[in-house]
């Protein structure tokens, strides 16, 4: 008991940092369990998204008359405060290009990050090689408009005007300059908008601007919405997670009042 004592004072460990430790552990193992589970058994059953089922449609409406579908990842990047809502966007990406490289349908991504274009190519070719159609997978499918977030957003709705999707979907970080690549999706009658990012500030935007819109954390179960097995299990870890905290903070709460 003394070695384990000294051991313990030796270290710079607190016990509010190793009680962290092992929630985050307990988490990961949950998340891996469930996701297995998910693969392996079938998926998780999700609320429907009107956003990922006004998708569906358009693909389909895509493979019947061949149109591009469209892509905004937004402003944003991987590695930085912005990550989480890019990969959002590249889940649906590789939804999108799993399914374009079966039907032959075009897949245009516009980013605005070096680091969200490897995200986009790599998810691109994936979706063409698991689809069986690995020649089907083309690098100028993605673009890099530019880093400057009105000079992306004005990039990005010039090439919406030039080339009109059947659908274009923003998803990701946002600034006010959504309203540009909105505004000329907008402007094209058979175009599909949806779009989603968790910045509260820009989603009244998105909502008078798209047919359908992913509303702050709605866009992290896009995938899961989408069908992604592993999508499902990660989500199913995250709801059993809160029930045990809300679990948690209810019995503490009832153990103070009874001790006091």
């Amino acid at each position: 008991m003394n070695l384990l004592r000294l051991l313990w004072e030796s270290t710079s460990i607190t016990v509010e940092g190793l009680a962290a430790l092992v929630a985050l552990l307990v988490f990961g193992a949950l998340i891996l369990a469930l996701t297995l589970r998910a693969r392996l058994v079938r998926p998780f059953t999700v609320r429907p998204l009107a956003a990922a089922e006004r998708v569906r449609g358009v693909l389909g409406r895509a493979m019947e008359t061949g149109e591009p579908l469209h892509v905004a990842l937004g402003i944003g990047g991987l590695g930085d405060v912005s990550t989480a809502d890019t990969l959002a966007g590249l889940a649906l990406v590789s939804f999108l290009a799993d399914r374009g490289a079966l039907a032959e349908v075009p897949v245009r991504v516009r980013l605005a990050q070096p680091t969200a274009l490897v995200g986009a190519l790599a998810t691109l070719q994936r979706g063409a090689e698991g689809a069986g159609y690995p020649e089907a997978y083309d690098p100028v499918q993605a673009a890099f408009v530019a880093p400057v977030p009105l000079a992306y957003a004005a990039g990005t709705a010039e090439a919406l005007r030039s080339e009109p999707p059947v659908a274009n979907a923003m998803v990701g970080a946002f600034g006010a300059e959504v309203l540009l690549p909105a505004q000329a999706g907008g402007d094209q009658p058979q175009t599909v908008q949806v779009g989603g990012t968790s910045d509260p500030s820009v989603l009244p935007l998105l909502l008078v601007t798209t047919d359908s819109l992913l509303a702050g954390e709605e866009i992290y179960a896009l995938g899961a919405a989408l069908g992604r097995a592993d999508h499902t299990g990660s989500l199913a870890a995250q709801d059993l997670a809160r029930a045990l905290l809300v679990l948690a903070i209810v019995l503490g709460a009832v153990l103070a009042l009874v001790i006091a």
